[in-house]
Order: C-alpha cells, then sequence, then structure tokens
C-alpha cells in the first residue's frame, strides 16, 4: 500500500502544516501540483481515492 497527499490540495484547503504533523505520508505534486495516478496504474496498482 502507497499513501500519498496532493500537494495542491493540501494548500488549496490550508492544511499542510497539520497533515506533516500527523501523517507520515508523502506530498507528492508530480503533475501541476497533483500525484500522478498514471504511475502506479502502469504498475497494476488499484486506486483508491479517499
Amino acid at each position: 500500500m502507497v499513501e500519498e497527499i496532493c500537494d495542491f490540495c493540501a494548500g488549496a484547503f490550508k492544511v499542510k502544516k497539520g497533515l506533516k504533523q500527523m501523517s507520515d505520508a508523502a506530498l507528492v505534486g508530480e503533475f501541476e501540483g497533483h500525484p500522478s495516478l498514471k504511475k502506479w496504474v502502469d504498475q497494476r496498482y488499484q486506486i483508491v481515492v479517499l
């Protein structure tokens, strides 16, 4: 299982600081500030978005 947090959305909702303190998950912004799902789909991961 891989957990990533959208850097763009965390900034837009002003929760970056709190997320960094409560989670070890990486803030990722590979495509215009959002994580790339394609890299995981290409590796045959099942994508679950919460």
